[in-house]
C-alpha cells in the first residue's frame, strides 16, 4: 500500500500537554500493526524558548499503528536530506517544495 513511499508520519499525543512529534522518511513494511520507517524524526522541545529540531541522520523506527495520528504521503522527489520546517500562528508545518505544506501540530499547550 505505501511500502516504498516517502511519508510524513504525525505520532498521536498521549497527553495534554504533548507537543507535537512526526517521522519523515521511507516506509520500508507497512502492516496491520505497525509500519517500519527509516526517517528522521521532527520534536519540538519546551525550554526559554520554543525549540524545533530535526534529527541529522535517518534512523530505523517500527511503530505502531495506534500511535499514528496521520499520514501524508509525499513527492517521490521529496529531499529527506534538507528538512524544512516552519513556525507560525502556534502551528508547525513542514516546507514541501511543489506541494501543499505537511501540517505537523498546533505547538500551543494542549494543541492537536
Amino acid at each position: 500500500m505505501i511500502s516504498d513511499k516517502i511519508v510524513c508520519l504525525r505520532v498521536k499525543r498521549g497527553f495534554y500537554e504533548e507537543k507535537p512529534w512526526a517521522y519523515v522518511g521511507k516506509v520500508r513494511q507497512f502492516s496491520e500493526n505497525w509500519v517500519a520507517i527509516d526517517a528522521r524524526g521532527i520534536y519540538v522541545f519546551r525550554t526559554q524558548t520554543m525549540s524545533i529540531e530535526v534529527d541529522q541522520e535517518v534512523r530505523g523506527f517500527v511503530i505502531p499503528r495506534e500511535s499514528i495520528a496521520s499520514i501524508r504521503v509525499l513527492p517521490d522527489d521529496f529531499d529527506r536530506k534538507s528538512i524544512q520546517v516552519d513556525l507560525a500562528d502556534s502551528k508547525l508545518r513542514m516546507l514541501v517544495k511543489g506541494a501543499p505544506d505537511c501540517f505537523i501540530g498546533d505547538v500551543a499547550a494542549g494543541g492537536a
